[in-house]
């Protein structure tokens, strides 16, 4: 299930997931850092099933980790790509 980064639990998850990945962390982890308690920035980050963790702004999404494997993850894989598309996201890094 996708869940939105809303508390303190979940950002230490989100820096976690992204920790040791130098594009990820440096990029995804500041923004996060900055933007995720103040939700009129336009940022938003959630934690994916398996060890993923998304950013969004705008109509761009940057994604980071990996969804489970099997069958849990071709499910995941569909919920991310309808969610990406309820919101209108039109480049994924």
């Amino acid at each position: 299930m996708i869940q939105a980064v809303t508390t303190s639990e979940h950002r230490a998850e989100f820096a976690r997931r992204i920790a040791g990945k130098p594009y990820f962390e440096a990029t995804m982890g500041t923004h996060c850092a900055l933007f995720s308690a103040h939700p009129g920035s336009g940022w938003s980050f959630y934690l994916l099933p398996g060890n993923g963790a998304l950013a969004l702004r705008g109509g761009t999404a940057t994604l980071c980790g990996e969804l489970p494997a099997g069958q849990a993850g071709e499910e995941a894989a569909e919920e991310l790509q309808g969610f990406l598309h309820f919101l209108r996201v039109d480049r994924l890094l």
